[in-house]
């Protein structure tokens, strides 16, 4: 199994909220595309930036890098992390997402334990940060308790 984990920012009009409805126009997108590839992984959409957990054969895993690397909804494109792993972290999700755009409690203390803002992109944020925030946001969505996955 193979697992890599990328940051990027973007540009998208948002609401003053910080959601932009490409958020879920991407995420069901990658949910039809990765499921054909054995791909599963983890994305969270910002109101200035995306981070995302990727896993799955390595040369789906590094193609669809590669697409996203030339997407022009994403800039600053940045690999964090590559590695062989034994098993998947996100097993459930062809593609699971989280907007940090809702005010839901479960969310907003998951960011400030971790000390993370919506707005201001995670240049300076380790890749093991960046998987440990997205493996906390994906057990909240997991148990369903806040309106923010999409």
């Amino acid at each position: 199994m193979f697992q890599a984990i990328y940051s990027s920012e973007h540009f998208l009009p948002v609401d003053s909220r910080g959601y932009s409805p490409e958020f879920r126009t991407i995420t069901e997108g990658a949910r039809r595309r990765n499921e054909d590839r054995q791909i599963t992984g983890f994305l969270i959409c910002a109101s200035s930036w995306f981070c995302q957990v990727l896993e799955g054969p390595e040369a789906h895993v590094m193609e669809l890098l590669e697409r996203i690397e030339d997407d022009p909804r994403h800039h600053c494109f940045q690999i964090l992390q590559t590695q062989c792993t034994r098993d998947r972290e996100f097993p459930s999700w062809s593609m699971a997402g989280v907007t940090l755009s809702s005010s839901a409690i479960v969310l907003q203390l998951i960011l400030l334990e971790r000390q993370f803002g919506r707005r201001h992109p995670p240049r300076d944020r380790t890749a093991s940060e960046l998987f440990d925030l997205c493996r906390a946001l994906s057990a909240a969505a997991s148990r369903e308790v806040a309106p923010a996955f999409v």
